[in-house]
């Protein structure tokens, strides 16, 4: 069963409050920020790593994936690949066909996201040298 968190009303949290709220240590979100695209944090004009409600509840996600539902970085990474592609954010995403989007997503095995989520990184690392 998923534990409510009630996320204050602001726009941007220290990485200490994030750690409170969350449970999760530093150097444990330092991790979690380089391997999942939805984990990112900003730097305020005073230095410290700031982040926003949204990063909140993928850092949320991603210790019950972890931790509750004893996934390992790859099954999580494609878990969290797959609940955004399902609910995107864009409302101007379009696509050609009779079907939604969301249910010919669903028609995905796991290994497929997964291999989806490695070619990505792969691309990440090919854009970064070129």
């Amino acid at each position: 069963m998923q534990n409510v968190l009630e996320i204050p009303n602001k726009s941007h949290f220290k990485l200490n409050e994030v750690c409170s709220l969350t449970g999760v240590k530093p150097y444990v979100l330092r991790f979690w920020e380089s391997e999942f695209d939805d984990i990112t944090s900003e730097v305020s004009p005073s230095g410290e790593k700031i982040f926003s409600a949204k990063n909140i509840e993928s850092i949320v996600a991603v210790k019950e994936l972890l931790f509750t539902n004893k996934m390992n970085i790859e099954e999580a990474k494609a878990k969290m690949l797959r609940n955004a592609i399902i609910e995107p954010d864009d409302d101007d995403l379009s696509f050609d066909g009779d079907q939604d989007y969301s249910v010919r997503r669903a028609t995905l095995e796991e290994n497929d996201l997964v291999n989806l989520a490695r070619a990505k990184e792969l691309l990440k690392e090919i854009t970064l040298y070129n």
